[in-house]
């Protein structure tokens, strides 16, 4: 993105703002400041949404490596400005997870809680049940079989 006006021999829009088509003026912060979700290298036309699994609770910022990581236990959806929700029971969500179900516990562990964070979180499955992959609570053993 660039900017055109006589007296300013510059004319790129700096790191933390974007200059649309046809901008007539020098940026500045206060109009032109890149969205928090979003971050503008310096000469950029348009926002670049912070990816999924990242976010960006600050206006003005001007990289990628300025987009948080999420932190486990959470997901963050693309452009977000803070984590976008807890992981959902019978799953875990690390660091930098894109969705709620982002990697389900495995057939023999189960999670009953929102945000389990890693495989630790999964527990084993008790005595009289059994869990299928992903199960959030034991399901109770049919009569007849032996679980």
């Amino acid at each position: 993105g660039s900017w055109s006006k006589a007296s300013d021999p510059s004319g790129m829009c700096f790191n933390g703002t974007y200059c649309s088509q046809g901008m007539k003026r020098a940026p500045d912060l206060l109009r032109d400041a890149c969205a928090a979700g979003f971050y503008c290298p310096a000469g950029t036309s348009y926002p670049i949404a912070c990816p999924s699994g990242r976010y960006n609770p600050s206006p003005g910022q001007s990289s990628l490596s300025e987009c948080l990581i999420t932190p486990a236990g959470y997901y963050s959806t693309n452009a977000s400005t803070s984590p976008t929700g807890l992981c959902v029971p019978g799953y875990y969500c690390p660091a930098q997870s894109t969705g709620p179900n982002q990697i389900p516990c495995p057939k023999r562990t189960y999670l009953p809680e929102y945000g389990g964070a890693s495989l630790s979180d999964c527990s084993v499955c008790v005595a009289g049940g059994y869990c299928p992959q992903a199960s959030a609570y034991p399901t109770v053993c049919p009569k007849g079989f032996y679980c």
